[in-house]
């Protein structure tokens, strides 16, 4: 329950911050991005839904930077798992055996230091930061592009997370990792994510910038 009230408030912040941002012409980025990732499971439930216990996948990310900041994000991907109890099945494509998959989505806010310029001109900079989030995954276990299979679902529960980030650009995209941790009652138990995101809007350069001089 306190990581939800901690991202409701860093959501209302963010929210009026962005107001006010509008207002007073304060820094407001935006920021897209791709991400490949790998998570653990914990052993027993990976035992129970008959999988193995890492899972595999890719996901996009969006989001908004207020005040250099603050940060308001969504994740939204794929995820595979390896099957270790597959069902086969007679198809027009003849026999075929199952697999494990499915999608996941996830709600990010956070706090991450201003730009931490690395070159002259801030032709690279650097962002570290800490988020919380919460996560649902929907897996089940079918045969793909086959319609009148068996279906059956996998139950996997992920659920609240605090994660550590680091952000290397150079100009307006670059790399990005974070190390999610889920809580002890999670079925994930941690996930890696290394991925390339691209920003726009004003960034530490134009925030940072000196107004320019009146002119006649």
């Amino acid at each position: 329950m306190r990581l939800f009230k901690i991202l409701a408030v860093l959501v209302g912040v963010l929210v009026s911050g962005g107001r006010a941002a509008a207002a007073q012409q304060a820094p407001l980025e935006r920021w897209g991005g791709l991400e490949l990732f790998t998570g653990s499971l914990d052993a027993d439930a990976a035992e129970t839904q008959g999988t193995a216990d890492r899972m595999w996948g890719a996901q996009f990310n969006f989001g908004i930077t207020a005040y250099r900041v603050l940060n308001l994000g969504v994740d939204a991907g794929i995820v595979g798992i390896r099957d270790r109890r597959p069902f086969t099945e007679n198809t027009t494509a003849g026999e075929r055996e199952s697999a494990v998959g499915g999608v996941l989505g996830s709600l990010v806010a956070g706090l991450n230091t201003p730009s931490l310029a690395l070159a002259p001109g801030r032709a690279a900079d650097l962002r570290l930061g800490v988020n919380v989030g919460y996560t649902l995954i929907g897996a089940d276990r079918s045969i793909d592009r086959c319609l009148d299979c068996n279906l059956e679902r996998v139950r996997i529960h992920a659920g609240e997370f605090v994660e550590p980030a680091l952000q290397l650009f150079h100009g307006k995209g670059g790399l990005s990792a974070r190390y999610r941790m889920y809580r002890a009652r999670a079925d994930v138990r941690n996930a890696l994510m290394i991925g390339y995101t691209f920003r726009a809007g004003k960034g530490p350069a134009a925030a940072d910038s000196p107004p320019s001089a009146p002119t006649s």
